[in-house]
């Protein structure tokens, strides 16, 4: 099973990232997309590495007329527009929105 982990804002993401590795440890294939505020941790390296059980780690170019710079971004993390998170949505089994 394929678990997408939408992570909106930027509180209490330390439970999502756990909760994200024990569904990781138990089989399903986790996958993360940052949007919103949440966009600033695709540049912190010490917390994308943290992150390594993960099949995947998107963050959405624009949002809101905020760009990333993808100079910024970790090494690893994807940088996606609008069809690919509707791309993540149809290849995802299940859903997480973390605000």
């Amino acid at each position: 099973m394929w678990v997408l982990f939408v992570v909106v804002g930027l509180q209490e993401t330390v439970t999502v990232f756990k909760l994200a590795e024990r569904m990781a440890r138990d089989g399903q294939h986790v996958v993360f997309l940052f949007t919103g505020d949440s966009r600033r941790h695709a540049a912190d390296t010490e917390l994308m590495k943290s992150l390594h059980f993960a099949e995947g780690i998107y963050v959405l170019k624009d949002d809101g007329g905020f760009r990333v710079s993808l100079s910024d971004l970790a090494e690893g993390v994807e940088a996606i527009d609008y069809d690919g998170w509707v791309g993540l949505l149809e290849a995802c089994d299940r859903i997480v929105s973390w605000t």
